[in-house]
């Protein structure tokens, strides 16, 4: 009773959810909390993207997470309220955004069979990819973390992110570039609690955003 409101559409997934009731999300990217014998519309960011990427499939891990596979852009993770944690795709390192199965192994990792070939997402590890496809960083020399920043030294320049999870939640990460950092950076590097930047013009210390010069020398 009430699940007319399935007429047409095609359900891709039905998970276990809050409270012992059950998630039901169609093909359209439509997602439904059914719970007390009633059907309730969700609607929230991660329903936008369903519907704008449309749902496949849909799994709940062993750690209360949601996975949930696209035909045009791979696979988003929530947590167990469906807020986003973070998406992967072919641009983030899928072989392919088409997801056709999803399986959780028992040491927590993910299985993702697609249109093309298979890959295993280890979810438990301590380790992020991220392809710059576009080549915008350049050359990598050097890497930090400090404070709320994640910094990138370059052939470029300096270039940052400002959350230090990002890169954890995010496929595709918005670095951006280090104003007065344009050209080669050789090292990066905390020292008595300042961050020190070795340049070709010169060696800086960055602040947050900024950054200033403090020798002239240059190949610092």
């Amino acid at each position: 009773e009430g699940s007319d409101v399935f007429y047409n559409k095609r359900i891709a997934t039905i998970l276990p959810f809050e409270n012992n009731s059950w998630l039901i999300g169609t093909q359209d990217g439509e997602l439904y909390h059914f719970e007390a014998d009633q059907f309730y519309l969700i609607e929230n960011p991660l329903s936008d993207f369903l519907k704008n990427y449309k749902l496949n499939k849909g799994i709940r891990l062993e750690n209360g997470t949601y996975v949930f596979g696209t035909i045009l852009q791979g696979i988003v993770e929530t947590n167990g309220n469906l807020q986003i944690l973070r998406k992967i795709n072919q641009e983030s390192g899928l072989q392919n955004n088409t997801v056709l199965s999803l399986y959780e192994n028992q040491y927590g990792n993910l299985w993702v069979g697609m249109d093309k070939g298979i890959d295993l997402i280890e979810f438990g590890g301590n380790l992020s990819f991220f392809n710059d496809v576009n080549g915008q960083l350049g050359t990598v020399y050097s890497a930090v973390q400090k404070d709320d920043y994640f910094y990138v030294g370059t052939n470029q320049g300096v270039y940052y992110i400002k959350e230090k999870n990002s890169l954890n939640k995010n496929s595709n990460p918005q670095f951006q570039l280090l104003e007065g950092s344009e050209g080669q950076v050789w090292q990066l590097k905390i020292i008595d609690g300042q961050l020190f930047c070795g340049h070709n013009a010169g060696t800086f210390i960055i602040e947050g955003n900024r950054i200033r010069k403090e020798s002239s020398f240059t190949g610092g």
